[in-house]
């Protein structure tokens, strides 16, 4: 595939760093933010079914490096708007939210920590089986985001990595949010 994934990175985060630079409600921001990440990846996903990757090294590459970067930045601000909506008034409901949140994040790093550490070893003997589309099991399924059902464009564990990404951008905002009630 001859696309520069860096450079559509890099103009997605420009994009998306212009709408957090507005005078707008934050649910709008979220929203803009929201579909600006989706419209990024459309067009990823069109470009995937047209452009074949030159190698398996190459869809691996994809799949464990570029793909998460862009459905990372989904699922944040998926999380974000999220807790706009259910962010209780008063105080104390608002600390027992956030750390509702944080106990959600942590139960699910916790979860899958085998996965995790494996990438965060940058071990690569299971590679094949997590990220080609060809040894995909059809598992991601039950797990994939609305954005991330067409299998042409998904293997068993990219979303793993979609999760991870997206919520350890967001439990750092929580944990910001908790800061002000210290």
């Amino acid at each position: 595939m001859k696309t520069n994934f860096l450079e559509i990175y890099a103009a997605l985060t420009s994009d998306v760093n212009s709408i957090l630079e507005k005078d707008l409600p934050e649910s709008e921001k979220m929203e803009l933010c929201f579909r600006t990440c989706i419209d990024y990846w459309n067009g990823l996903k069109l470009k995937m079914k047209f452009e074949e990757f030159a190698s398996e090294e190459e869809e691996i590459h994809f799949f464990k490096n570029i793909k998460p970067r862009f459905t990372g930045e989904i699922e944040y601000y998926t999380q974000r708007y999220h807790a706009i909506l259910f962010l209780p008034a008063d105080k104390q409901s608002q600390i027992d939210f956030w750390e509702g949140e944080l106990g959600r994040l942590n139960k699910f790093f916790g979860s899958y920590h085998e996965f995790f550490n494996y990438i965060d070893s940058k071990k690569t003997d299971r590679d094949n089986r997590y990220f080609l589309r060809r040894n995909s099991d059809g598992s991601n399924i039950a797990h994939a985001n609305v954005f991330d059902m067409d299998q042409q464009t998904a293997t068993s564990h990219d979303w793993l990595l979609t999760n991870m990404i997206g919520y350890e951008k967001y439990k750092k905002f929580v944990l910001a949010e908790m800061e002000q009630f210290n």
